[in-house]
């Protein structure tokens, strides 16, 4: 799933998708997006999520709505509308929306979808969240990162062996050589109320070329690349780890300031439920100029892949 505006102008869409058959070998663009009934047009940030429950994929992205839902059942070779996620109304607007699936049948909210977003002109906290127990027919109202306040975006959830669900996400700063923070939430009652526990990591320079960031007007890397630096977190199940399961997390910023490149990409994991962090890997090892963005992770079992963005 991304973002695609090549048939916007023609469709109003402004989403693709595509599926492989042959387990990544080969893939087949599926064209533009479909969009809802009537005004739901789809606008982009997509997000998707696999349900075993109901053996489908399911594809959330902004729309002329606020927020809304579609689903495959035949391996993402095509989507049906199922309804909104969210209504935004008045000067409000959503963005960014992320969902996770509780996938584990032994939990007793096996199936839920979870959503969450940056729900613009929302206060005092913009960063939000709700859930769906039956595809996404219909959904909780929504609830606040408490103190995540204005400049969280970047939301990321994940769900762990035990039904805990996470919620990552960026604390931006809005100046140029500000400082950033990655931060995280837990929720123990299926989404309906979150706790604040200890930052993935604080403090941090946020990555940026100056130049790209003036011509973009929001912060860039070089080549006037738009730049969200948020963390993505995967969680994996360990019985000799305290919380029985571990959070690999991994995040951008500019960790040498003068050096030679604006942005790189590290690494932290939690065994204890976001109570504490190990120490920082970073994953790139170039001591060129080539900036890394965009960590994306995924983890099964001990075993953990994270990739990159590099660009010049």
């Amino acid at each position: 799933a991304w973002n695609d505006s090549g048939a916007f102008a023609s469709t109003g869409s402004f989403s693709g998708f595509g599926s492989s058959q042959d387990y990544g070998q080969t893939w087949t663009d599926g064209g533009s997006f479909p969009n809802g009934p009537g005004p739901d047009r789809n606008y982009g940030d997509p997000s998707l999520a696999w349900s075993v429950r109901d053996q489908a994929f399911y594809y959330a992205a902004l729309s002329d709505l606020g927020l809304s839902l579609w689903r495959s059942n035949d391996l993402c070779r095509s989507f049906t509308y199922v309804g909104p996620i969210h209504v935004a109304g008045g000067a409000e607007f959503d963005d960014k929306e992320l969902i996770a699936i509780e996938n584990n049948p032994a939990n007793p909210r096996y199936g839920r979808i979870y959503v969450g977003w940056t729900r613009f002109g929302a206060a005092p906290d913009q960063n939000q969240t709700t859930y769906s127990d039956n595809g996404g027919v219909a959904w909780s109202a929504p609830v606040s990162l408490p103190g995540s306040g204005t400049n969280g975006q970047g939301v990321w959830p994940a769900v762990a062996p035990n039904g805990d669900v996470y919620i990552a996400l960026l604390n931006r700063s809005f100046v140029v050589g500000g400082l950033q923070d990655q931060w995280i939430y837990r929720s123990t009652d299926g989404g309906n109320s979150w706790v604040k526990r200890t930052d993935i990591a604080s403090g941090q320079l946020r990555p940026e070329n100056v130049a790209a960031t003036v011509n973009c007007g929001r912060q860039a890397l070089n080549g006037n690349i738009r730049n969200l630096s948020s963390p993505q977190i995967a969680i994996t199940r360990d019985p000799s780890a305290p919380a029985g399961y571990v959070i690999h997390a991994t995040y951008p910023y500019d960790s040498d300031g003068a050096g030679p490149d604006n942005s790189n990409v590290f690494y932290r994991r939690s065994v204890d439920g976001a109570a504490s962090w190990s120490a920082e890997v970073k994953l790139n090892t170039d001591l060129t100029s080539t900036d890394q963005w965009f960590p994306a992770l995924a983890a099964a079992g001990p075993r953990v892949r994270a990739v990159v963005g590099i660009g010049e």
